[in-house]
Parts: C-alpha cells; structure tokens; sequence
C-alpha cells in the first residue's frame, strides 16, 4: 500500500463501493492543511444576508417580468429575429 501511495499520491478505501478514507503521503497532507490557513475565511452569515437581499431585489418590477418571460417561454426562439452582428471574426 506505501509503495501505490508513493506512486500515485493517494489510495481511497472503500466500504461496499463507497469512499469511506482516503490514505494520502504525509507530505501531501501537510500542504493540504498549509493551503487551508491560506484559503480567505468565508462569513457564511453575510453571504446569506447578502443572497437575500440580492433574491428580493430580482422579486420586483422588470427583472421578475423577464424571469417570468423566461420561464414560460416555449423555446420557440423563430420570432426574435436575427441577432445583431457584434464583430467579424
């Protein structure tokens, strides 16, 4: 089992098909906790309040109208037209 994780990096070890541990080299592991403390802290409270505030925002006026229009639109894309032309590539 060292020699497969020296060579492949990691070994997974199952439980009647299901991922249950995952054996990895101490050098692997290390840099994975290193690259945690690196990661920049989330407030998962904020991002709630944030998402809230932003879904209330598209509840009103045009934006809900056009998610509205979206929603029930057939896929029948023949009446928009044609697209206006952006740039020649």
């Amino acid at each position: 089992m060292i020699r497969e994780i020296r060579e492949v990096g990691a070994i997974a070890v199952t439980n009647h098909g299901h991922i249950e541990f995952v054996v990895l080299a101490v050098e692997r592991y290390q840099e994975l906790v290193g690259l945690r403390g690196a990661l920049p802290q989330v407030d998962l409270g904020l991002l709630a309040v944030q998402f809230q505030a932003r879904l209330e925002r598209m509840q009103t006026g045009t934006i809900r109208a056009g998610a509205q229009a979206f929603m029930d639109d057939d896929g029948d894309f023949s009446t928009m037209g044609n697209p206006p032309i952006v740039g020649v590539f």
